[in-house]
């Protein structure tokens, strides 16, 4: 059960951009529209070699127009299919560099960057996912930082020292927590 403090993530309208939307159904249509264009020809050209339609038997116009129609929905679906792919690989490819990131992230490794390619979608969850890796380093290395001081002040026996690292790490404490407030 959540707890009452977390709040929840609003959901999107569109599960990826309204641009990648219109790409894909673009892309689609523009090849449906390709192939009818296509089969139309083919359809004119059938009788183009100085015989006419009414030259084919019955049975054989039927069955040349089973075929033309069959070859044309088969390259209609090759290319759905391959448009298909093409437009999710945008979005898995990402989804596993950012997922690995993330996996990566939370056992420690923040070293590594993110990096999509230039045509690739959601680079703006790359871009936050980039910003959170680079906030949690700065505050990894400035609780590294404090560490080493304390331990140095410890070892050293001064009180005064360690006085003034309390209050510059509760200082620091106060800031980042307000920067994430104002985030």
């Amino acid at each position: 059960m959540p707890d009452a403090s977390e709040t929840s993530v609003p959901r999107k309208k569109f599960l990826v951009s309204a641009p990648l939307q219109v790409s894909v159904a673009l892309s689609v249509l523009g090849t449906v529209v390709l192939f009818t264009g296509v089969y139309a020809v083919a359809i004119l050209l059938v009788g183009s070699d100085g015989s006419s339609w009414d030259d084919l038997s019955s049975q054989a116009a039927t069955r040349l127009g089973m075929l033309v129609t069959g070859v044309y929905f088969l390259l209609v679906l090759l290319a759905v299919f391959v448009v298909a792919i093409r437009s999710t690989h945008r979005i898995a490819g990402p989804l596993g560099v950012i997922e690995a990131a993330a996996r990566g992230m939370l056992e420690g490794d923040l070293e590594q960057r993110l990096e999509l390619r230039d045509r690739d979608h959601l680079k703006s969850l790359a871009e936050a996912m980039t910003e959170i890796r680079k906030r949690w380093q700065t505050e990894r290395e400035a609780r590294r930082d404090y560490h080493v001081r304390f331990r140095q002040a410890l070892e050293e026996g001064d009180l005064g020292k360690l006085g003034q690292l309390h209050q510059e790490f509760a200082g620091t404490f106060v800031e980042l927590e307000t920067e994430r407030e104002a985030a």
